[in-house]
């Protein structure tokens, strides 16, 4: 996005990462530095936040406004899973839907699942290439 008086590129996207949700302390170690470093990289991307599924419009809310409180005028909701299951299918569009009711004035869309991403093999491979 284009800020017209200037002609400076604005920052508007905020990200959500969706997981299923774990207690695990690890689990939301490693899922907070997902979410920094997709913030770093991404283009037009004012912040990357957590939202665990198991958290329900609760925390999927309180995503969303930490990330319009940083400039967001568009929300990408990222459902973190690798196979279109139940959750996917059912629970993922049934939240979203809801947090569009409650947030009429932005503009929320969801991306496909990470397992449907093109560079996820690319991925693996490193992965593979990396272990002992």
């Amino acid at each position: 996005m284009t800020d017209t008086r200037s002609g400076a590129r604005t920052k508007s996207v905020g990200i959500v990462l969706l997981y299923h949700g774990s207690s695990s302390p690890g689990a939301v170690v490693a899922e907070r530095a997902l979410a920094e470093r997709v913030a770093e990289r991404g283009r037009d991307v004012v912040g990357a936040v957590l939202s665990h599924l198991s958290g329900g419009d609760e925390e999927l809310s309180l995503a969303i406004q930490v990330l319009v409180a940083k400039g967001a005028g568009r929300i990408v909701v990222v459902p973190m899973f690798l196979a279109p299951g139940g959750h996917v299918q059912r629970d993922v569009p049934a939240l979203v839907d809801r947090a569009r009711g409650r947030f009429s004035g932005v503009a929320i869309g969801v991306s496909e699942i990470i397992g449907a991403s093109q560079s996820l093999p690319d991925a693996v491979l490193d992965l593979i290439s990396q272990a002992e």
